[in-house]
């Protein structure tokens, strides 16, 4: 699975497993955040890996995604960067 995910497919990623607690940020549903900001969640798009042993039983590949939650310094650091954060996607 790649890390690298484009800005196309975050707009696309969904996140049916959100809890209610978590609130969606602008441009993904899959980067959410307690209303609070004490916590972070991050779910990354289904990817298809390729099967060895499951072609037997008629699968060619599954679909495999990841989610992490986090707690957030209190209270949350925000960073401003007028002409842009170098290195940040």
């Amino acid at each position: 699975m790649t890390p690298d995910m484009t800005r196309a497919e975050w707009a696309a990623c969904t996140d049916a497993d959100k809890p209610v607690a978590y609130t969606e940020t602008l441009g993904s549903d899959c980067i959410s955040f307690t209303d609070n900001l004490s916590r972070i969640r991050v779910r990354t798009t289904v990817v298809p890996w390729n099967t060895t042993f499951a072609e037997v039983i008629g699968f060619d590949t599954i679909g495999t995604s990841a989610f992490a939650e986090v707690n957030t310094p209190s209270p949350p650091t925000v960073v401003f960067c007028p002409s842009g954060c170098p290195a940040w996607r």
